[in-house]
């Protein structure tokens, strides 16, 4: 994968990027384990080139600094490389801080990670859940507490001030994970190694971080729209019983796929459904 600056950012950010980790065919890790079996298919065939701009890449080394603060100051071991066979295929981690009874990752991302729905966190739960089972595999030892310490990048205070219920109340989460039982791990890395087997799969709409389209129900001259709906007749509906409600159709997007998405470049159903209607 080849790094470009094409805003001529500082040497010193290119240098940091410049060794992306190439994945394997025979290995999988926790990480590529949990996400998209298309994007580690589509990474394998087009490595040499695939090209990723030093801009996209801030907020990963940001994450890489972060460990190494957790590693100079944390009270346990950071950075532990973990790996076992499953079934034929090697599963490898890199946990982000341990003790004798807890494994805790760190986080930076998005405020609208934890606000779209669950799925953000559920992947942080896989991919904890599975750190714990490698370690039990290599050690015999169930750490007994897992943990997700969350940064958002972007929190404001005006905005949680605004909407309380749902945005995070502060710019620091640590969110206390469940165990999963030695079986139901088991049961979870199988299920996400047949989807990597398949040949034919193609991303979920998780995994595209899709937006489904809306319509909105905006008095004439508002800012914000007073409702928001994803079926068009319910939005029309609410219109007609006032004269000063217009209704405002939002199309929806595949994030991921548009802007975000590693292999994007190179991603035929991409492609294909560029101009889809969700």
């Amino acid at each position: 994968m080849k790094v470009t600056n094409t805003h001529g950012l500082p040497s010193v950010l290119v240098k940091a990027c410049e060794n992306q980790r190439k994945p394997k065919a025979e290995s999988l890790s926790c990480t590529e384990l949990i996400d998209s079996p298309l994007i580690h298919r589509l990474k394998l065939e087009h490595w040499d080139y695939l090209e990723v701009d030093v801009s996209e890449m801030v907020w990963a080394m940001t994450g890489t600094a972060l460990h190494q603060m957790v590693e100079k100051h944390g009270a346990g071991t950071a950075e532990i490389a973990l790996e076992c066979e499953f079934e034929g295929k090697k599963i490898t981690g890199t946990c982000d801080h341990l003790t004798p009874d807890l494994i805790s990752d760190w986080k930076t991302t998005s405020v609208w990670s934890v606000m779209i729905g669950n799925d953000w966190l559920n992947k942080v739960a896989e991919q904890l859940n599975i750190y714990r089972y490698l370690h039990w595999k290599m050690t015999g030892m169930l750490i007994p507490r897992l943990s997700a310490c969350v940064i958002f990048r972007d929190w404001r205070r005006s905005e949680q001030k605004r909407n309380p219920q749902e945005y995070p109340s502060r710019n620091v989460i640590e969110y206390n994970v469940d165990c999963w039982s030695v079986g139901e791990c088991e049961n979870f890395i199988r299920e996400r190694l047949a989807f990597h087997a398949d040949k034919e799969y193609v991303c979920s709409m998780a995994e595209r971080w899709a937006k489904p389209s809306t319509w909105a129900v905006i008095k004439k001259g508002a800012k914000r729209a007073t409702r928001v709906f994803e079926n068009e007749m319910q939005a029309i509906d609410m219109a007609v019983t006032d004269s000063s409600y217009e209704v405002d159709y939002r199309p929806g997007a595949h994030l991921r796929c548009d802007e975000y998405c590693p292999v994007r470049q190179v991603c035929k159903w991409r492609i294909q459904n560029d101009d889809i209607d969700i």
